[in-house]
């Protein structure tokens, strides 16, 4: 369950950090299934609204869709044809597999650390939708996650500022935490000590542990 505190977070987080893949921007549709956001032009303050809520004059409309995107359609095998196209780092190890594309960035399919994930790959890195938060300002101390209420087939992932790729179990309870701060693939955020529902985040592997630049195969 999201609390109060937990949405303040996360709408302040996207408006002061600039996050690897964009927001999907947009007049409100009604859909329940993302999150609708109106953004003061002048003061850039974000408020959530539901599905259906206008937003105020001089403010603009954004929808974000947090969870992560739906895998691809696995190909049929074929005694000759096209290949399957995977992500590869520099030294030709293997990413994963490409099961979705964000814009032009690929997104890969994952199991590392016991976890079935998906994650964006650039050139020179991981980005993920979710942020990693801390029970210290700088970062630092414990990791947890911000479970979806959508789990959908794959578990919540995230990628902090130094390339660290965390993950939701899927099975750990959310319970009460208090922290500090917040990042992604962008940056870390500092923020006064607040409660909210999060689960504990899984450091599932380093991005130190490939060769950059990623590429396509």
């Amino acid at each position: 369950m999201r609390t109060r505190a937990g949405v303040a977070i996360r709408m302040g987080l996207l408006a002061g950090l600039l996050l690897a893949t964009p927001p999907l921007a947009g007049a409100h549709g009604g859909d329940p299934g993302v999150v609708h956001l109106c953004v003061q032009d002048v003061t850039g303050e974000v408020r959530l609204v539901g599905p259906n809520d206008p937003c105020r004059p001089r403010e603009t409309a954004i929808d974000w869709n947090p969870s992560p995107p739906a895998p691809a359609p696995a190909p049929t095998p074929a005694a000759t044809g096209p290949t399957p196209l995977v992500v590869v780092d520099a030294a030709g190890a293997v990413v994963g597999p490409v099961v979705s594309l964000s814009g032009t960035f690929p997104i890969v399919g994952v199991r590392a650390g016991g976890a079935a994930f998906t994650l964006g790959v650039y050139d020179q890195g991981f980005f993920a939708p979710d942020y990693v938060f801390f029970t210290n300002g700088d970062c630092t101390g414990s990791a947890y996650l911000m479970r979806s209420p959508a789990l959908g087939l794959f578990p919540t992932a995230a990628v902090d500022q130094l390339g660290r790729v965390y993950a939701d179990d899927g099975a750990s309870q959310p319970a009460s935490v208090t922290v500090s701060g917040a990042a992604n693939a962008a940056g870390c955020a500092g923020f006064p000590a607040m409660t909210v529902e999060l689960v504990p985040a899984t450091l599932v592997f380093d991005q130190g542990a490939f060769h950059l630049p990623f590429s396509v195969h």
